[in-house]
């Protein structure tokens, strides 16, 4: 999840590592929600997935990223994360809020199933077991539209975008220098950990 679907692949363990050394003012990001560990979703996480996304977004333009490209991404990519930190709760309230309504007419919202013929792992235009994926789909698309939206119309972020846009060549060889900055900064990081 840290890169959305750019390809580039930080190990968690370094992402968390280095979540502190990366210039990410978190306190500036918008916070999760007291009640997200009830969701499985911990500040800790949340520091290393923003992490991972700017070290992925450095990787891909083959550079380190501006502090004010740093401060939009991060900003962008944390409230996704607290946009799909809602879907479950919401999924819970809906489900209670539907059930008390329609429990005495054995109904839906629109529709009212005959009970014999009625499947709940059926959710309407998918295979039966997909229902319960329907509303993670939803939150999850929602979420990221909201964050290619704002991140797309971010003037801090002008720089990344043009570089994003660069021909594959360029982006390649790009790559090839930041891949091996990368490799020796691990490797540095090994050394320093085997004495």
């Amino acid at each position: 999840m840290a890169g959305v679907g750019n390809g580039h692949n930080i190990p968690r363990e370094t992402a968390r590592r280095n979540a502190d050394s990366l210039s990410i003012n978190y306190d500036a990001l918008p916070q999760l929600p007291f009640w997200s560990p009830l969701f499985g979703r911990t500040n800790e996480d949340f520091k290393t997935r923003i992490a991972a996304k700017i070290m992925t977004s450095s990787a891909s333009v083959g550079r380190e990223l501006t502090q004010p490209e740093k401060d939009a991404m991060s900003y962008h990519f944390a409230k996704l994360l607290i946009t799909m930190t809602y879907a479950s709760p919401l999924a819970i309230a809906a489900t209670a809020g539907f059930e008390r309504a329609t429990r005495s007419k054995y109904g839906f919202p629109f529709y009212n199933p005959k009970p014999q013929k009625f499947n709940p792992r059926k959710f309407p235009g998918l295979p039966e077991g997909k229902a319960k994926l329907a509303i993670g789909l939803v939150a999850t698309s929602y979420a990221i539209s909201v964050y290619s939206a704002n991140s797309g119309s971010d003037n801090r972020l002008e720089a990344y975008r043009r570089e994003i846009a660069r021909p594959d060549e360029e982006k390649a060889y790009a790559k090839d220098q930041a891949q091996k900055e990368f490799d020796e900064m691990l490797e540095r990081e090994r050394r320093g950990q085997g004495r």
